[in-house]
């Protein structure tokens, strides 16, 4: 069986564990590259049995809303011709729109369209699938199926005690330590984070670490300011060096305004890490009140509250850490696998 990506990021980790997996069950997996135009591959060089799509807004948005307009409609037709020659479509809903919030209208509009197209819908949980079947419009149910997304368990070094990684990072031994980690864009909330943070006790240490584009790296800087309890890490963190931030911390925040499914608190949870993050449904499936302290995010400053209540509750964070550490274990990514084989066989 030949399954074709589309797009892959090389620097996301899913999508390189979940393809490693599919090969040790046999699928032939095809990189189908960052985005573009694809069809002529698709046809005369991919030839694939099925094209597996995580992300539309590639193939999507454009500067413009004619770009869009033109870029959209073009996919759903070149879409519907390689359906005619026996290629079959897969869709991984990972988000519910772009993240840079460019022409959401018209990106629902044609994703509606889009999801009549695939023999089969994945998302990671079951709240994920309610919310991207009313989203889509998606009447038809019996195409919807729900595959975890695989923890990050021994995916990483894990080997830094908690005090080399403290040394490393130049934290205090025992400071109370919270970690913002991952790729930073606006709807994580991180500028948000930093201002609640500010207000806190400088007991307190918070660790920001990601890449971040130029005038964002700057905008971070300004809003920390002089702050002594904040402390930056742009640009991306290589494989052996999360081991240091994530074993350094008490906890990781997770600030989202608005999240659908988070692989940062998988990655947390997969290091044993207690959580910090809003009462959003995209966290609910994956973190609880044993494991996290969760916040309502329309409430005025809940979220210093809730990094507050965590810093007050210390003795708790390891036990907690546990907790979510041993509710993710059992999600690997060969049981991620192996379910989605079985939906590639059985669809039409």
């Amino acid at each position: 069986m030949r399954v074709v990506h589309l797009p892959v990021y090389q620097d996301n980790a899913y999508q390189g564990l979940l393809m490693d997996a599919l090969r040790q069950l046999g699928v032939q997996t095809i990189d189908g590259g960052g985005g573009g135009n694809f069809f002529r591959t698709a046809l005369f060089r991919w030839k694939a049995d099925i094209l597996h799509f995580h992300w539309l807004h590639p193939y999507m948005i454009r500067p413009s809303p004619f770009g869009t307009v033109l870029r959209s409609a073009r996919l759903l037709i070149e879409l519907s011709i390689l359906k005619l020659f026996g290629q079959r479509l897969v869709w991984t809903v990972h988000n519910l729109k772009n993240h840079d919030n460019r022409h959401l209208a018209l990106e629902r509009w044609f994703t509606k369209r889009f999801a009549r197209l695939p023999s089969a819908i994945i998302t990671h949980s079951r709240r994920a699938a309610e919310e991207a079947a009313s989203t889509f419009a998606m009447n038809d149910r019996a195409r919807i199926h729900i595959v975890p997304h695989g923890n990050y368990v021994g995916c990483y070094p894990n080997e830094i005690s908690r005090t080399n990684a403290r040394e490393t990072l130049r934290l205090g031994r025992e400071a109370i330590v919270f970690l913002f980690f991952g790729r930073i864009q606006p709807y994580k909330g991180l500028l948000e984070l930093i201002r609640e943070f500010k207000s806190l006790s400088l007991d307190l240490q918070l660790v920001v670490a990601g890449p971040a584009g130029a005038e964002m790296e700057q905008t971070i800087r300004d809003e920390i300011g002089r702050a002594q309890n904040i402390t930056f890490h742009p640009g991306f963190v290589p494989d052996e060096r999360i081991q240091f931030y994530m074993n350094a911390c008490d906890a990781a925040v997770l600030p989202h305004r608005q999240i659908f499914t988070s692989g940062a608190a998988m990655l947390a949870m997969s290091f044993g890490r207690a959580c910090v993050a809003p009462r959003l449904s995209g966290m609910l499936e994956l973190l609880d009140e044993q494991g996290a302290f969760l916040y309502d995010h329309q409430r005025p400053h809940a979220l210093a509250e809730a990094i507050r209540t965590a810093a007050n509750n210390r003795e708790k964070l390891a036990e907690m850490g546990e907790h979510n550490f041993a509710k993710v274990s059992d999600q690997d990514w060969a049981k991620s696998a192996a379910a989605m084989l079985e939906i590639y066989m059985n669809i039409g």
